[in-house]
């Protein structure tokens, strides 16, 4: 993936790059399948990173910000109009409970485990993420490849 070329398209599991390659595994079996077949280049490590606590971490305005910075991309992936988007972000974050010990709580930053919209919304942030780390490096990463919170990717050795 060469620098600022790749981009997510906040779609179904469709990140790919020029050579058609998908970014995203959209299984475990695709994660043990790809571990089994890569072919790290000469001078090159494997490595694998995990944004440590994702869904609890990230914020509606961070949400919010995201997806109105890039909406000329995520909208051409989608048949929602912005506005409405953005009060079902709204209402996503607003509807954030979660039961311990038979109490339930109001969740009051990031998303919480178990919630349809948290994997999506994880997956807005991570790309982002991705997409600011990618514009920043000087160097040529072979592939990446995203799971969840996981990243997975070769570079240099040194």
């Amino acid at each position: 993936v060469e620098k600022g070329f790749w981009r997510s398209n906040y779609g179904p599991k469709k990140k790919t790059c020029r050579t058609g390659q998908q970014l995203t595994f959209t299984n475990e079996n695709h994660v043990k399948n790809f571990s089994k077949t890569v072919k790290i280049p000469n001078n090159y490590n494997l490595i694998s990173l995990d944004l440590c606590a994702v869904i609890h971490r990230y914020t509606k305005n961070l949400v919010i910000k995201i997806i109105k910075e890039n909406w000329n991309h995520i909208s051409a992936y989608t048949h929602i109009k912005k506005n409405l988007l953005l009060k079902i972000v709204e209402y996503c974050f607003e509807l954030n409970y979660f039961s311990y010990e038979g109490v339930l709580y109001s969740h009051k930053e990031g998303s919480t485990m178990g919630s349809p919209s948290s994997p999506i919304l994880a997956n807005i942030v991570m790309n982002y993420v991705i997409d600011k780390v990618l514009s920043t490096i000087d160097f040529n990463i072979p592939f990446i490849k995203l799971y969840v919170d996981h990243t997975f990717m070769s570079c240099p050795a040194n």
